[in-house]
């Protein structure tokens, strides 16, 4: 009785350190999401430097750089720049960490067009904004553009087929970001994002990946994949997979 007691008392222990490192996560999401959008909001007040402020000392200084040159009119150009590519809203769907003092966000930012053959309408495009605490304080990095999510071509038919239905005589080598996982009873389905397009790579069983020695862990959404395999002989979206790697 005393060894069950025990096993329940270190089962709740774990469940309780899981939580609070979901929580620590949750609020550490939203406290850069909501520096960065304090970034977003400052530029378009065109407070410029105020929102400079917010960021790396790096990235801070590369803009002041690019701000400073040449004529008048080319640093308002510039500005102007600054201006139209900065999201006026950003939500954030994931965040990952490197230690305590990096850490990057991924999500959505959203803009008005104010001129072009698109003003006034509404663009949406896929970010990651990277962080770094200095002097105890996280400020902005760089933020990077990844592509637009209403253009993405999706899968819809993720129905699993033996091996036969594809090309072994061929091979392929593609990689992208996680999008989904799915761990069935007789085969294991990854979606991953290729730049705009998705694409269904098909695994044996997560019994089978485990016999193995294959961290099925690994596989969740967000991380980056790389598989050589063979293409299905009529629908290039799927995958049948020879070989993994995750990072």
């Amino acid at each position: 009785m005393r060894r069950l007691i025990l096993k329940a008392a270190f089962a709740v222990l774990a469940a309780t350190m899981s939580l609070q490192g979901a929580s620590a996560q949750e609020a550490l999401e939203q406290e850069l999401s909501a520096l960065f959008q304090r970034y977003n909001d400052l530029i378009g007040e065109d407070k410029i430097q105020e929102a400079l402020a917010l960021r790396t000392a790096e990235s801070k200084a590369e803009i002041e750089a690019e701000l400073a040159k040449g004529s008048a009119e080319d640093q308002a150009g510039m500005k102007n720049m600054l201006k139209g590519l900065t999201p006026e809203t950003f939500v954030s769907e994931h965040l990952e960490t490197d230690g305590a003092d990096q850490a990057s966000l991924y999500g959505v930012g959203s803009k008005v067009m104010p001129v072009g053959p698109d003003a006034g309408k509404l663009k949406r495009i896929e970010m990651q904004v990277e962080f770094a605490r200095e002097d105890g304080a996280w400020r902005i990095g760089t933020p990077t553009f990844l592509g637009d999510p209403d253009a993405v071509k999706t899968i819809s038919d993720v129905a699993y087929e033996p091996v036969g239905a594809y090309d072994v005589d061929r091979s392929v080598n593609i990689g992208g970001r996680v999008v989904r996982v799915a761990l069935e009873p007789d085969h294991t389905l990854i979606v991953i994002r290729m730049l705009d397009e998705e694409q269904a790579l098909f695994l044996p069983d997560q019994a089978f990946l485990k016999e193995q020695g294959f961290d099925v862990g690994l596989l969740k959404p967000y991380a980056m994949v790389e598989a050589d395999g063979y293409p299905h002989k009529t629908d290039g979206q799927k995958v049948w997979v020879t070989g993994l790697s995750v990072r």
